[in-house]
């Protein structure tokens, strides 16, 4: 008696192709998921880079006047540690998010409440999932703040 394998094997092919689209999407989510941890690291861990220069104050040499680093200096510096690190797959970071400011008066100008607050918001744009909107759509704003004492 033979038996007929014909009726089944459409089933099972479906079946199969139904299943594999759902394992797919599983393992998209977790590798998209991943990354945007680790971009959200490599932001702290930027910004924080930022916050230690802004904190420390020079003194100029030829007038002994402290000075705060500049705008300008800290996104670089925080441009410069994010720029090989974050995953974006050709979405630049753009250094201009990086904001910081200072308030109180630093120990070295006779203060002891001087503080630097260093902050940044990066649109990340889903790479495997571009169009999964549960999420919020197609990007996500990863943002960092770090607050130190000024020296």
């Amino acid at each position: 008696m033979a038996e007929n394998h014909n009726s089944n094997s459409g089933q099972t092919l479906i079946e199969f192709a139904l299943i594999m689209i759902l394992v797919f999407i599983l393992i998209f989510g977790i590798i998209e998921f991943g990354i945007i941890i680790y971009d959200q690291v490599a932001i702290t861990n930027g910004i924080r880079e930022g916050a230690r220069v802004g904190s420390l104050f020079r003194t100029d040499g030829s007038t002994g006047v402290y000075s705060p680093w500049t705008q300008a200096e800290i996104r670089t510096v925080v441009d410069n540690y994010l720029t090989p690190r974050l995953i974006t797959f050709g979405t630049p970071f753009d250094k201009n998010t990086v904001q910081a400011t200072w308030t109180g008066t630093p120990p070295s100008q006779g203060g002891t409440d001087g503080q630097v607050t260093v902050s940044v918001t990066f649109p990340y744009r889903f790479l495997l999932l571009p169009s999964l909107k549960a999420l919020g759509g197609a990007t996500l704003n990863l943002s960092s703040q770090a607050i130190m004492r000024t020296e």
